[in-house]
């Protein structure tokens, strides 16, 4: 099952206003308010198309366009599964086109609980074109008590409503496995693949990819369904990093494609190993059967055109800057910067209100080269995980949890703690209003990887 509450759950951005309003054992009420830049007909219509908008990771049958919502009394928001079956997850008692729906039940998970609940949407005309307004009271039993899943369900329909207002805001289109949001002229968001989202930028010639996903097969999806945007030729290729989920697909690629990285990527490719070791390892872990039969093709390339501090491309009439700040995530991160559009593409460097891996990091540089980041003119953030964003406030969110798990991880060090038993001990709860998939402890391979920075920094 692929409705994963606490995975990957991403924190409302500063327009907007989502809270736990109260919570008890017995429930819990989450209430949010997103402005959305569309009428109020219009954003109701776009709801209504669910499909094209639900994030397919928080499915039963790992696709979005199973989905449906029966505009009419007694409505099924009903979900098609494989082999016949269905999921009624919530059920619409009364609506009124435009301006409100009313529904009842479990949402999901919460359908294996004793629970059910009751979720308004509102239409509002506001001065932006709409304000949307969720609240989702919920009502039942669990052994633990109701309240534990307050937050999660809080963070996960925060980020559901927060697609429902990038799809109302730019145009969608849907492939076979993609999903490309406009952005700007010629240039798309693409998510759906295996691993990395992909930035889609079409030029006046040709086209050139940030990152191609974790496998040649997700690579080829990728080019497959850009088709449904342009017929120019793919010719450039730009990896943000050396990770697997970013690189993989390179192999895809034939010599007609230019794969340019920071020169770390090439000499990572090339020296690494990188199928046996993190992060790649864990990954297989966590892939279905049809996923990891699509490793077997993998064949790690690296790029063929490096530089090292930047490296400007002129595309006809568009600007590219690939841009090493400094090390971070890795020690070799690319930064892809549209200064005409005012678009930056982050790679892993900053994932919004994800935490990235950091496995590989270098810590202090990496809150250094974000403040870097921080000093370019851009308006919108691209990542390779996540959902875009606006608000630089997100990146010193992401700076300030750098700093704390540095500073705790030092402290258990000293006292002679082992990795493992620090990264069970570290508390950043207190950063889980920024990202709200924090729990007790961290990720144990980036508190391995903060021991084995600190020990290099002593000799």
């Amino acid at each position: 099952m692929k409705f994963a509450l606490a995975i990957a759950l991403l924190l409302c951005p500063i327009w907007a206003h989502a809270d736990v309003a109260d919570s008890s054992a017995n429930g819990f009420t989450v209430k949010i308010s997103i402005p959305i830049a569309a009428q109020p007909a219009e954003a109701y219509r776009k709801l209504i198309n669910i499909g094209d908008w639900w994030d397919s990771n928080h499915t039963f049958s790992g696709d979005a366009h199973n989905l449906s919502i029966e505009e009419k009394p007694m409505g099924c928001f009903c979900e098609k599964l494989p082999g016949g079956g269905a999921v009624r997850h919530l059920e619409l008692i009364n609506f009124t086109p435009g301006q409100t729906l009313v529904f009842t039940g479990a949402l999901g998970p919460l359908q294996s609980l004793a629970a059910t609940g009751t979720m308004t949407i509102h239409f509002a005309p506001a001065e932006a074109g709409t304000k949307l307004t969720v609240s989702y009271s919920v009502l039942g039993y669990q052994p633990a008590g109701m309240a534990a899943w307050a937050a999660p369900v809080n963070a996960m329909l925060t980020e559901q409503f927060t697609r429902l207002k990038n799809y109302a805001e730019h145009p969608i289109t849907q492939g076979k496995v993609y999903r490309f949001e406009k952005e700007a002229e010629g240039v798309y968001y693409a998510t759906g693949g295996l691993g990395s989202n992909n930035v889609v930028i079409i030029n006046d010639d040709d086209v050139l990819l940030v990152d191609d996903g974790t496998t040649p097969a997700t690579a080829r999806a990728l080019v497959e369904d850009i088709k449904l945007l342009t017929a120019k030729p793919i010719r450039t290729v730009v990896n943000t990093h050396f990770h697997y989920d970013h690189t993989d697909g390179n192999s895809f690629f034939g010599p007609n494609v230019e794969i340019i990285a920071h020169e770390y990527v090439r000499t990572a490719i090339q020296t690494l190993d990188v199928l046996h070791r993190e992060p790649y390892l864990t990954s297989q872990t966590r892939l279905s059967a049809s996923e990891r039969e699509q490793l077997k093709e993998v064949k790690p390339t690296p790029p063929t055109r490096t530089y090292t501090t930047q490296l400007i491309l002129h595309k006809g009439r568009r600007e590219i800057q690939l841009l090493f700040l400094g090390r971070g995530h890795t020690a070799g991160d690319t930064f892809v910067y549209l200064p005409q559009e005012h678009i930056i593409c982050t790679g892993d460097m900053d994932e919004g209100t994800r935490v990235a891996y950091m496995g590989d990091a270098f810590p202090d540089e990496w809150i250094a080269t974000l403040e870097k980041l921080k000093q370019l003119d851009f308006a919108r953030v691209l990542p390779g995980h996540g959902v875009p964003f606006s608000d630089k406030s997100i990146i010193t969110a992401f700076q300030s949890y750098l700093t704390d798990i540095t500073a705790q991880v030092a402290t258990l060090r000293k006292q002679g703690v082992s990795a493992d038993d620090a990264a069970k001990r570290v508390d950043l709860t207190s950063h889980k209003k920024d990202f709200p998939e924090i729990a007790q402890g961290a990720e144990p391979r980036g508190v391995r990887r903060i021991y084995q920075w600190m020990q290099e920094n002593e000799k």
